[in-house]
C-alpha cells in the first residue's frame, strides 16, 4: 500500500489525517532542519509497506534518525507522521463488501492481539 498516495487522497476528499512529511536518505544529513518544529512524538514508516512493517514511534531526533534508517531499508521514502493517540481498527473488504473489523491492541511483550469490534 502506498501510504503517501493514501494520505493525498484523504486530503483531496477532506478526510482528516495527521500532518506528515516524506524523508529520504539525503534528509538524514540535515534531519534537525528537515524535522524543524514538527514536534514529537512522531511515527516513522516506509512509504509502501504493510501497516506495521518498519513502523516506529520516536520521541527525539536521535530516535528519528534511527527509525528513518530502518524505514529506508524497506523503501526509498519514509513517511514521518505526527503521532495521534487513537484506537487502530482494520477493516476487511472483498469485492466492495465489508467482511468485518478488528481492533488492534498492541501487547507489552512484542505481541499484538486483535479483537472483534462487533458489539452486541
Amino acid at each position: 500500500m502506498d501510504k503517501l498516495k493514501a494520505k493525498e487522497m484523504f486530503r483531496l476528499h477532506n478526510v482528516p489525517t495527521p500532518p506528515y512529511y516524506v524523508a529520504t536518505r539525503a534528509d538524514l544529513h540535515d534531519l534537525e532542519e528537515v524535522h524543524g518544529s514538527f514536534g514529537f512524538p512522531a511515527i516513522v514508516k516506509p512509504r509502501r509497506e504493510g501497516s506495521s512493517v518498519g513502523l516506529a514511534k520516536v520521541g527525539n531526533v536521535a530516535e528519528l534518525a534511527d527509525a528513518i534508517e530502518r524505514a529506508l531499508a524497506f523503501d526509498e521514502h519514509a513517511l514521518v507522521e505526527r503521532f495521534v493517540k487513537a484506537t487502530e481498527v482494520h477493516v476487511g473488504v472483498l469485492d466492495g463488501r465489508v467482511l468485518g473489523a478488528i481492533e488492534v491492541v498492541p501487547g507489552t511483550d512484542s505481541t499484538t492481539t486483535a479483537r472483534s469490534t462487533r458489539r452486541g
